[in-house]
């Protein structure tokens, strides 16, 4: 039997069975694995102990890391699957937000087709490189979030890697944690700067140039 535990907030189960029985009928356990709902999880607290908290959602990638290793979807497609996803995640937004690619005009166009529906869920966000054309896209088409995609990352990380290949461990040392806190803290404040003053500039050439300044400073202990 499945029962929503008041303690947790997990769908638990309350009787055990793990002595192999021959029955004449198998058990397909339907109260776990229904035809006409999503499976379900239930926790057991030997395995997977956990506490969830009373509300839960899903950020979805389908529409941006799904495309990335699949043929790219068409605009029709990317709108069918907006649509099932605003319909499985429900009138309380269980499917919270999903990201999506601006890049192309394609993009653009699924994102546009996907908005004029009027859903309330899931809200669309975007991913963006940080460059001064990507985010007036994001302002110019009322997009409230947004990811933003570092280039110097993935080259960090790419050496990192190559390096651990070869036995070697490169760690971020005190710099590093700095490095990475300057990057949060003054990315946030260019998406402020660009939104409360869309002619301000020079409020990214400030941080871009701030940004260098750390990075260059930080690089020669880092890697």
């Amino acid at each position: 039997m499945l029962e929503i535990s008041g303690k947790t907030n997990l769908l638990e189960q309350k009787s055990y069975k793990y002595s192999l029985q021959d029955i004449p009928d198998p058990n397909l356990y339907r109260d776990i694995y229904p035809y006409e709902a999503v499976p379900k999880i239930a926790f057991n607290h030997r395995r997977v102990p956990m506490g969830m908290p009373e509300e839960i959602w899903i950020t979805d990638t389908s529409l941006r890391d799904g495309q990335q290793s699949v043929e790219p979807y068409t605009v029709d497609q990317i709108v069918q699957l907006y649509k099932l996803m605003s319909k499985l995640g429900g009138p309380y937004g269980i499917i919270r937000q999903t990201e999506f690619f601006i890049y192309s005009k394609k993009d653009r166009e699924a994102v546009e087709k996907c908005m004029e529906l009027g859903l309330r869920f899931p809200e669309i966000t975007t991913w963006i490189r940080a460059t001064k054309n990507d985010f007036k896209l994001v302002r110019d088409m009322g997009i409230r979030e947004t990811g933003i995609l570092l280039g110097r990352e993935f080259m960090v990380t790419s050496l990192r890697l190559i390096a651990a290949g070869k036995g070697v461990v490169i760690a971020a040392d005190k710099w590093g944690k700095v490095k990475t806190i300057s990057q949060m803290v003054w990315l946030n404040y260019t998406l402020l700067m660009l939104w409360l003053f869309p002619e301000a500039g020079w409020a990214h050439i400030l941080v871009v140039v701030l940004m260098g300044i750390v990075v260059a400073t930080t690089a020669p202990t880092i890697c």
